[in-house]
């Protein structure tokens, strides 16, 4: 989604789609995976540009070590290092419980409960049904493979399941992984973040992967024969210019970037 940079910016509304990846393999090598997320948030934080700071530039975080081996309850159980072995591949493919959701579960660390709920939209079949599994007995809930369900389950439960503290190093790895760009996004968020970014989820597509209406032609409304009498638009006046978007053109661009009033805007859909 593009963006623009305004005195204003009107979210009419925002709209988060849906889109799982089943990925896999027959032989996984859960270390090489990890170690290849933890490579990629690094190599992203380092092509990321530093945000400037009133004393100095900020420096990117570094990325935690990823452990060398897989933890189990008897070598010690640490949450950030049984986190980086969540992605995918971490299951084999007789559809065992892997090393770390075994881990997980024998400790009963609820603070993995938004790793699994992120992780599960990137596994498919036995690796996305393991994931469940482990997450119905850690919660109590049985909301089975619906990932939109469990997202809005943990939103209103966020409080009581906070992740690991390396979670924003975690996450811009694995989403890096998707596209290298969303570092730009992410890559300070560990330190300035204001919201809680067990809510922020990948929309399906690259960045920019759907357009933006870039300063739309607009006509009168008397001229506006290809709209219906029961067509919906979003009404916005500044200084008192007045503009209708309606909803049918909005809705394949999610965002239109226009000046009204003389003042830059953002409608969002």
């Amino acid at each position: 989604m593009s963006r623009r940079t305004g005195s204003r910016v009107i979210v009419l509304a925002v709209l988060l789609a849906s889109f799982a990846v089943a990925c896999g393999s027959d032989e996984p090598d859960v270390v090489a995976t990890a170690t290849a997320l933890a490579v990629a948030a690094a190599e992203a934080r380092a092509d990321s540009p530093p945000v400037p700071t009133p004393a100095s530039t900020a420096e990117p975080s570094p990325v935690p070590d990823v452990p060398t081996e897989e933890p189990t309850p008897s070598d010690g159980y640490n949450s950030d290092s049984v986190m980086y072995q969540m992605v995918p591949g971490a299951v084999d493919n007789q559809g065992n419980l892997p090393a770390p959701l075994a881990a997980i579960l024998d400790h009963r660390d609820l603070s993995q409960v938004p790793v699994l709920v992120e992780a599960m939209r990137f596994f498919g079949g036995t690796g996305r049904d393991s994931i469940v599994e482990v997450l119905e007995e850690l919660t109590g809930q049985e909301l089975g493979i619906d990932w939109n369900g469990w997202v809005e389950w943990l939103g209103k439960n966020s409080s009581e399941f906070r992740p690991p503290e390396d979670y924003p190093d975690w996450k811009l790895g694995l989403l890096s992984l998707i596209h290298p760009r969303f570092a730009n996004f992410l890559h300070t968020s560990k330190d300035t973040s204001r919201i809680d970014l067990t809510e922020v989820v990948w929309g399906g597509v690259p960045p920019d992967g759907i357009p933006d209406l870039k300063n739309p032609e607009n006509v009168l409304a008397k001229f506006a024969g290809f709209m219906n009498p029961g067509d919906r638009v979003f009404g916005v006046s500044i200084n008192g210019e007045k503009r209708a978007y309606p909803l049918r053109i909005i809705n394949a661009h999610e965002m239109a970037n226009d000046v009204l009033g003389g003042e830059p805007i953002s409608v969002m859909w």
